[in-house]
């Protein structure tokens, strides 16, 4: 069989809840049980583990976790890595938010009387 583990979304911030999560299916697509859960470790950009726990679901199919982004988390790549009887990883991007710029410029007439009931510009 083969192990997947994917997360709620591509890019997060510092401080942010990073929702995973991991699961296993055989040839014919099948969920496959896991009754000992998953193992889940996740490295920094500098590959410094920053979280290694083992995830459980009662159901023992889907195993589901949440590791919280410290405010001052490193920004760049990590990479989540689950083991079980197999072994997958994916990665995500920490990225400050930035407020996106943008500028609005306006040509139009010289002047502008009282009255005017069009005003055209460009």
């Amino acid at each position: 069989y083969k192990s997947y583990v994917q997360t709620d979304k591509p890019v997060y911030k510092p401080g942010q809840p990073v929702r995973f999560r991991g699961f296993s299916i055989d040839s014919d697509l099948k969920a496959v049980t896991l009754s000992e859960g998953l193992k889940v470790r996740i490295t920094n950009p500098d590959r410094i583990e920053v979280f290694n726990e083992k995830v459980f679901d009662e159901d023992g199919v889907i195993h589901q976790g949440t590791f919280l982004l410290a405010e001052e988390a490193k920004t760049g790549i990590y990479t989540i890595k689950v083991t079980g009887k197999n072994s997958a990883s994916c990665t995500f991007s920490v990225e400050e938010y930035v407020l996106p710029k943008f500028g609005v410029e306006i040509e139009g007439p010289g002047h502008i009387a009282a009255g005017d009931t069009l005003v055209q510009g460009k």
